[in-house]
């Protein structure tokens, strides 16, 4: 099956040990977020019409970054409420 959450289960009744299970999961969710990106682009192309070979670069660019920038972000967030998640649980 090449669908991840298929793959998933499969692995769990297998027994493959959980950190493979996460990079299966991590590379699904990167798969999902070019594809996106990609969609995205794609949209902004059919949008504007004929557009120059610059104008396809900067688009793609500003795209791929503002990904990168979002998930990073997202990321930073994340990291700061584990650690004052796991932080407020080992005081009490």
């Amino acid at each position: 099956p090449t669908d991840p959450v298929s793959v998933i289960h499969a692995f769990k009744n297998l027994g493959v040990v959980k950190r493979f299970r996460l990079i299966i999961s991590g590379e699904s969710l990167f798969n999902d977020g070019v594809a996106i990106t990609l969609y995205s682009i794609l949209v902004i192309f059919i949008s504007l019409g004929s557009i120059t070979a610059l104008q396809a670069s900067i688009i793609i660019i500003k795209s791929v970054l503002g990904v990168f920038y979002l998930a990073l972000s997202l990321d930073i967030q994340l990291t700061y409420f584990s650690v004052g998640l796991m932080t407020s649980l080992l005081r009490s």
